[in-house]
């Protein structure tokens, strides 16, 4: 455990201070770090951190400050603040879906084990990272999962998140909402109406439930924003100008609508970090991420056919950032290649956990200390499509194989050609790039269950 938490997190809020008062000046948008927040006197602290983990579902890193991919970006204070207080993670890999991303999570298990490869699919009762922190921490955590389940298969049970372990949950189960002022809510199993939007709402329901809690706790706080429909948010949490919410005007300015439901979730983040007591905040660690890469009608950079749904880098390459209790290497970057089942292990050790025995997740809790983190060697995925046809993909530091079930395959050098528009296959197969296939292939080779 790092000393001096108290440090870490103080530095982490006067950041929020400092970044949402430069923002209140230049536009609408209301901080949600208040000039009066308290800040955490220095203390050594041992006690096992609370994890908030935010997942933010169709974002990209085109869509994401800290990114360069992406000339336009939302006006997002608070995770800018995360950024230059924490570790901004270069080469994280998640699914091309919201539902194997989040049972990748869950399990710290591949798709080809979780048989989780596309939006929709079922997660089967498994070990799940609530069950590790509740039954091997030293101290049991209590957790929550507010927002977006969807693991639950096409006509979820509404008691499927309490069969994972999860103590307390509050959201919807199923892919999204039609409506973000009007939907439906499922809260321990039982349903009912809300009237409210939505990402305000969800926060709501974590400051309550974090309020009451007396032990370490991981909060997985998963909103739907910016899932389409991107229904306006309330006034005073964007600065995109001139929406006038009209159906017309949603198809016509896709992204502006987009980067204000972004903004509202900045907003909501921030009023989550800034309800917390000094005390908490010191000895809370933050993760922020993307489900998938971005929807095609508002990618930046990327082939529109190559991004969500897709294992091109615009429907895997997602942003993650990590501030707070224990992190050391504040306001750096990390390049190591991280894989989305790495949260598995990585949430367990920051928990306390000795170790896990899933093969498919290797923690990276290094890297928020250590400037000579290594990671892993390879990065996977993989995707379903509607067809009933899979492709899959394997990286090492430099190159990317593609292969779908058909035997089609596509080979890319992503240090040079990061969006994927040279086929290095097209020309034929060199005796150089036959032992690069070969490598890849054996790495995919070794999954198979």
């Amino acid at each position: 455990m790092i000393k001096n938490k108290a440090v870490t997190f103080a530095i982490l809020i006067a950041t929020l201070l400092t970044s949402c008062s430069a923002e209140v000046a230049s536009t609408p948008v209301v901080s949600t770090v208040s000039a009066e927040a308290i800040l955490p006197a220095p203390t050594e602290n041992t006690s096992p951190p609370n994890i908030i983990l935010v997942i933010a579902d169709d974002v990209g890193i085109d869509s994401s400050p800290c990114y360069e991919v992406g000339a336009e970006k939302p006006n997002m204070p608070n995770l800018e603040a995360l950024c230059k207080s924490g570790v901004v993670f270069d080469n994280v890999w998640a699914t091309p879906a919201c539902s194997s991303t989040r049972a990748a999570i869950l399990t710290g298990q591949y798709g080809l084990r979780t048989g989780v490869l596309a939006a929709g699919e079922r997660l089967e009762d498994t070990e799940s990272i609530f069950d590790v922190l509740s039954k091997d921490a030293p101290v049991p955590y209590a957790n929550s999962v507010i927002g977006k389940w969807h693991v639950g298969g096409k006509q979820p049970d509404p008691n499927h998140p309490a069969m994972f372990g999860v103590n307390h949950y509050a959201g919807f189960l199923s892919s999204g909402l039609k409506d973000y002022y009007e939907w439906e809510i499922t809260e321990d199993g039982v349903r009912s109406q809300v009237n409210g939007y939505a990402t305000t709402v969800f926060t709501d329901k974590a400051l309550e439930w974090v309020e009451a809690q007396d032990s370490p706790w991981f909060l997985w706080l998963a909103y739907n924003a910016p899932h389409v429909p991107n229904h306006i948010p309330p006034d005073g949490m964007y600065t995109q100008q001139g929406l006038t919410g009209t159906p017309r005007d949603m198809r016509q300015n896709t992204r502006s609508y987009y980067f204000a439901a972004l903004e509202a979730l900045d907003f909501e983040m921030g009023r989550l970090l800034n309800s917390l007591s000094p005390e908490v905040r010191a000895n809370t660690v933050v993760i922020f991420i993307g489900d998938n890469g971005s929807h095609d009608t508002v990618s930046q950079g990327f082939d529109p056919e190559k991004t969500k749904f897709t294992v091109y880098e615009g429907g895997i390459h997602v942003p993650m950032v990590i501030a707070g209790d224990g992190v050391t290497q504040m306001g750096t970057r990390e390049d190591a290649l991280v894989n989305i089942t790495d949260l598995f292990a990585t949430i367990a050790e920051m928990a306390g956990v000795a170790e896990v025995s899933q093969p498919d997740s290797v923690s990276f809790m290094d890297a928020l200390t250590n400037p000579s983190f290594a990671g892993r060697e390879y990065a996977y995925s993989e995707f379903r499509f509607e067809d009933g046809s899979t492709t899959w993909t394997v990286r090492n530091r430099q190159y990317k194989l593609i292969e779908y079930s058909d035997g089609r395959r596509e080979l890319y050098d992503l240090s040079v050609d990061p969006f994927e528009s040279n086929d290095l296959l097209a020309g034929g197969i060199s005796e150089e790039i036959a032992a690069v296939i070969s490598e890849l292939e054996n790495y995919r080779k070794g999954l198979q269950p």
